[in-house]
């Protein structure tokens, strides 16, 4: 009751049938979703499905594949990057929030970082575009700002993600 009390008038205004969420729930607790469960503990055993290898895919989803290297290329370039605030919603370590330099390729959905130009271009060849070592952050459901709050730099935007993260990003202009 309390599940379809939780997602009453979220179906444009109406409520979704109380049946099919009933069924939901109850598959639901009889198969719990293994991204939604809070300790690993009670995973029980599903670490050893997960990839060892791969790039770092910043972002919750597990829905939301890498892309394959064919997708839509929308911008290529340098870019400076400054991690607020990680992905769980936590301030990032003091560590790890200084401003680093990063060749971005935005595409499709994702924000896939290098380390140089020169590993983005090489990681371009191979599917998916990201190697290990490299970064990824997924675009899906975020907000872009201008950082007017920011004035040490010019150029500043302030991206939030689905995943709680919040990153500080430069650019060579307003554009």
């Amino acid at each position: 009751a309390e599940f379809i009390n939780n997602l009453a008038e979220l179906n444009d205004g109406q409520d979704f049938p109380a049946q099919v969420l009933r069924e939901l729930h109850a598959a639901i607790k009889t198969t719990p979703l293994k991204w939604a469960v809070d300790d690993e503990a009670d995973l029980g055993g599903a670490e050893d499905a997960m990839p060892e290898a791969g790039p770092v895919m910043l972002g919750s989803n597990p829905f939301l594949a890498p892309a394959s290297g064919d997708g839509i290329i929308y911008k290529k370039g340098y870019i400076m990057r400054k991690c607020c605030t990680d992905p769980n919603g936590k301030k990032t370590s003091f560590g790890k929030r200084s401003w680093k330099m990063w060749w971005c390729v935005v595409q499709d959905l994702v924000m896939y970082l290098y380390k140089d130009e020169q590993c983005g271009r090489r990681n371009a060849q191979h599917a998916p575009p990201p190697q290990l070592g490299s970064q990824a952050i997924r675009l899906h459901h975020a907000l872009a700002t201008r950082a007017h709050d920011y004035n040490k730099k010019q150029h500043v935007f302030r991206l939030l993600t689905a995943d709680q993260a919040v990153y500080l990003l430069q650019t060579s202009d307003s554009k």
